[in-house]
């Protein structure tokens, strides 16, 4: 027996169909009786022309559950969840208490329709651009639409024009994505939500930008990439040997809390809420002060939006500089077994004699 799209709105309460309503932007629906409203909402869920910009925003993952549903009965597990957020916010597919998703008739029918070879060229050019618009605003925060465009054109042969950029823009705006257009710039949503543009613009300045190979600049697309350094692993190291955690998971956890926050431009205090985050509190300064040079050369090495996707290692390379501090750090054991006089300045650089700092 064919199920309609029309059967399966009847099953949602009309409170419920009014916020599918608000989210498919329809008109004058407050008042509608719940039929009246059901038949309002199919209607635009059904309108090819709708449903064709709809297909176009989803991205991969999502198409192929949708189209994996589409060809049987489909039980997802909770992370596929999170995927279906746009089509099953759209009113496309239809998702039980036991994760079981379903495709009307009517919609597969109208798929089938729309998605001509011409059409998945078409999705596959718009997803390739609104990637590289979603990994810009990861790498860099915001970049100007024509430095955009010439990084999209020196990694690929058809070159991108400023109406497929602004296309981008738009659709991720529909789908309240990542990015959006501002002030001749492509913009991390968030920086313009958190007041940060302004600062940021003045931060960047006239810094260069680190463009990497295409398979690399895409890796940001996939959401808080970053690069796995020997500085990083130093600092998991620490952890460990000072027994903050035995367990190598949660150290490195920990680690990967502290980098994001690096890349999100936390001060160096609050890096060290990332332990207390985990449950793994320091116990006390020598520790912190352990901590610390691995903590400075992990924020030297690190990639982020406040130097145009450089670390400030490299950038201090490149404009010829020696501002940044490379700290000197040892093995726990080492520390251990090296002599201090008690009279001696602290290794600390407290500025004290050691017998009255981390000595005492």
């Amino acid at each position: 027996m064919k199920i309609s799209i029309c059967d399966k709105l009847l099953e949602y309460k009309v409170d419920v169909l009014k916020e599918l309503a608000k989210l498919l932007a329809l008109k004058n629906y407050s008042k509608l009786k719940k039929k009246e409203l059901v038949d309002k909402i199919a209607e635009r869920i059904l309108d090819e022309e709708h449903a064709e910009l709809i297909f176009l925003l989803t991205q991969d993952d999502e198409i192929r559950l949708f189209e994996a549903a589409c060809n049987g009965e489909t039980i997802i597990n909770e992370e596929e969840l999170k995927s279906f957020d746009f089509l099953y916010g759209k009113g496309y597919i239809f998702i039980s208490q036991d994760l079981k998703v379903t495709v009307t008739d009517d919609v597969k029918e109208l798929y089938n329709r729309i998605n001509t070879a011409e059409f998945k060229n078409k999705r596959e050019r718009f997803q390739l651009v609104s990637d590289y618009c979603r990994a810009s605003v990861r790498l860099y925060g915001l970049v100007p639409v024509e430095k955009l465009i010439e990084i999209f054109n020196g990694h690929n042969e058809i070159e991108a024009t400023l109406d497929e950029i602004m296309g981008a823009c738009e659709g991720s705006d529909i789908k309240n994505d990542a990015f959006t257009f501002h002030d001749g710039y492509v913009v991390g949503i968030e920086l313009l939500e958190n007041d940060v543009y302004e600062r940021l613009l003045k931060e960047q300045d006239d810094k260069p930008y680190y463009i990497p190979s295409k398979n690399e600049f895409l890796k940001y697309n996939e959401g808080m990439y970053y690069e796995i350094t020997p500085q990083f692993n130093r600092l998991k190291e620490c952890i460990l040997a000072l027994e903050l955690t035995k367990d190598e998971e949660l150290a490195y956890s920990i680690c990967e809390g502290v980098q994001i926050a690096i890349i999100l431009g936390a001060e160096v205090n609050d890096l060290f809420e990332e332990f207390e985050f985990k449950g793994v509190p320091i116990k006390n300064r020598k520790q912190v002060e352990k901590l610390l040079p691995h903590i400075g050369n992990l924020i030297n090495h690190t990639r982020g939006i406040w130097n145009r996707g450089y670390t400030a290692k490299e950038l201090d390379m490149i404009r010829g500089e020696n501002k940044i501090v490379e700290f000197p750090t040892t093995s726990i054991r080492e520390e251990s077994e090296k002599k201090i006089g008690r009279n001696e300045p602290c290794p600390c650089g407290s500025g004290r004699k050691y017998k009255v700092c981390c000595g005492k």
